[in-house]
């Protein structure tokens, strides 16, 4: 990543590369079809960011935005995806972000 924001506040100048950690946390609060949208948060920041993702047609691939940034998510089981997030530095942070890792769903 480069430059900082509520979820990764600590860090160089824009221009300097870094890596960080932060522990993340996707709320479904509605769905109409294949359309899903919440919120999220880190646990660095309580921000409740809005997102949107669509579900494909495949039913395993979903894309999606935030505020800031872009998801493609690839469901692997019903429990388990995948998911990648990227932004760039148009946002209002001017971040510029891009992770995959996996994720795991928590039915509360």
């Amino acid at each position: 990543m480069y430059g900082k924001n509520e979820h990764h506040p600590v860090g160089p100048g824009n221009d300097t590369p870094r890596v960080d950690q932060a522990e993340f946390f996707f709320v479904i609060t509605g769905q109409d079809g294949a359309n899903v949208w919440g919120y999220s948060y880190s646990n660095k920041a309580k921000t409740n960011e809005p997102f949107a993702w669509s579900i494909a047609s495949d039913r395993r691939t979903l894309i999606g935005a935030d505020t800031d940034g872009y998801f493609h998510i690839t469901l692997q089981s019903g429990d388990q995806m995948d998911l990648c997030y990227a932004q760039n530095r148009l946002g209002p942070s001017g971040m510029i972000l891009s992770v995959c890792g996996p994720f795991k769903r928590e039915k509360k």
